[in-house]
């Protein structure tokens, strides 16, 4: 599981994580973006309800800041997936308590 340090960055929350040996920086967006997000990777046609194709683009593209990442630049899709997870925790999760 990924390890975590949460700061603060231009007004929106970061937070730092190592998934298989990778460090990335995650970074929150507005709330109305957010919103926005959780809606563009919805699909009711799906078990789980989650398009995750575009769960990790959306994620990549925009909560994770450093690295810049994209889907294609993974070789695992266990890895991929689970960054994408960490994001959307961060992201959608219960509020995270600053360290």
């Amino acid at each position: 599981m990924a390890e975590a340090k949460v700061k603060e960055n231009k007004g929106f929350e970061q937070k730092e994580v190592e998934v298989r040996n990778k460090d990335y920086v995650l970074q929150k967006v507005p709330i109305r973006k957010a919103m926005e997000l959780r809606q563009a990777m919805t699909d009711v046609n799906l078990a789980d309800g989650l398009d995750d194709i575009k769960a990790c683009d959306l994620m990549f593209e925009h909560i994770v800041v450093s690295p810049r990442v994209k889907l294609d630049d993974f070789t695992s899709i266990q890895e991929a997936t689970e960054l994408a997870r960490e994001c959307i925790m961060f992201l959608f999760g219960e509020e995270t308590e600053k360290k």
